[in-house]
């Protein structure tokens, strides 16, 4: 399956690079993980040069060899010496970008507070960044409570300095066309109320969605068929899940007990409020514990809150608790 559509968000962020050429640009791109923001940024920024860093859990040494060796390449020169420290990679981009327009993309960017590198880190960045003109930054965030903190605290050095996205699912109807004339440019017919049902299983999220539709794609095809039929979509899901399970056990397990009572609850029954009775129906605890719990998987991503009511926020793992119960 092909990158989603996203034809208006993508010209928003070539707009806001573009304009980088007076001064540096800051993008902060907020979404729950899965829905598509490091694709979205890919496809945004394919035709320019770019410099992608993922702040994974490491030391700041270790992050700043892995990024310095990745600016390196896609510049096409090393950084002098020993590089531990990011104000230094910075300022190596400062000076690469008095030659030629680059885009920084720096994805779960909250995670740099997880470093204990303090206020100071901040402020020391915010120094450096504001000095570039050729230079947009786009930071991405899947919690997306941390990173707001980040950009709207008045306490913060980044107070206010970007522009914020947040970007959710699709509409579902728009999803559905979009498998629908995937299908169609592969010599495959999939009827709308199919693709309604993929879009359902897949709880509109466009990762599980284009995982599932490459799944349904081969069930259809290994029966020598140009079209798609319920059975296959029910083979696609099964394949999928199986491609997971393992993953989701672990995941599952990892949790406190009180925790995983209130994923197993939320799995067969959304929420907006747990009252004595939605409480006694599945066996939580008290309002403190279910809340504590729920304080942490939230800030793990593991639940959202849409609309006001708390779920699971993978459907394969919807799935996965549910076949358990």
């Amino acid at each position: 399956m092909k990158f989603f559509d996203r034809t208006e968000e993508i010209q928003q962020l070539r707009q806001i690079r573009d304009r980088a050429s007076a001064s540096a640009r800051f993008t902060v791109l907020t979404g729950r993980r899965r829905v598509g923001k490091t694709e979205l940024i890919r496809e945004s920024y394919k035709d320019s040069p770019s410099i992608y860093f993922y702040v994974s859990k490491k030391t700041q040494a270790a992050l700043c060899e892995e990024f310095a060796s990745i600016a390196g390449k896609v510049i096409g020169r090393s950084i002098p010496g020993r590089i531990s420290r990011f104000s230094e990679i910075f300022r190596f981009i400062l000076e690469e970008s008095v030659h030629r327009p680059l885009t920084l993309v720096i994805d779960e960017f909250q995670e740099v507070s997880e470093l204990g590198l303090g206020p100071q880190f901040e402020r020391t960045m915010r120094s450096v960044i504001e000095r570039q003109t050729n230079v947009s930054y786009v930071f991405l965030g899947s919690k997306a409570h941390l990173i707001e903190r980040m950009f709207s605290a008045k306490s913060r050095p980044f107070y206010n300095a970007a522009q914020k996205f947040a970007l959710t699912r699709p509409p579902a109807e728009e999803s559905a066309t979009f498998l629908v004339d995937r299908f169609k440019s592969s010599g495959i017919s999939l009827a709308k109320p199919l693709a309604d049902e993929m879009v359902r299983r897949a709880d509109n999220v466009p990762y599980y969605l284009q995982a599932l539709g490459s799944w349904v794609f081969n069930a259809t095809t290994c029966r020598n068929s140009k079209s798609v039929s319920k059975p296959d979509i029910e083979e696609g899901f099964s394949d999928l899940y199986e491609t997971e399970r393992i993953l989701l056990e672990d995941t599952f397990a990892a949790h406190s007990q009180s925790q995983r009572l209130l994923m197993r609850a939320l799995a067969t029954e959304p929420a907006a409020i747990f009252n004595e009775d939605y409480r006694n129906r599945h066996a939580l605890a008290s309002t403190s514990t279910v809340n504590t719990a729920l304080r942490r998987l939230l800030a793990e991503s593991t639940i959202e809150c849409d609309s006001g009511t708390y779920r699971l926020a993978n459907p394969l793992l919807i799935h996965h608790l549910a076949r358990q119960a």
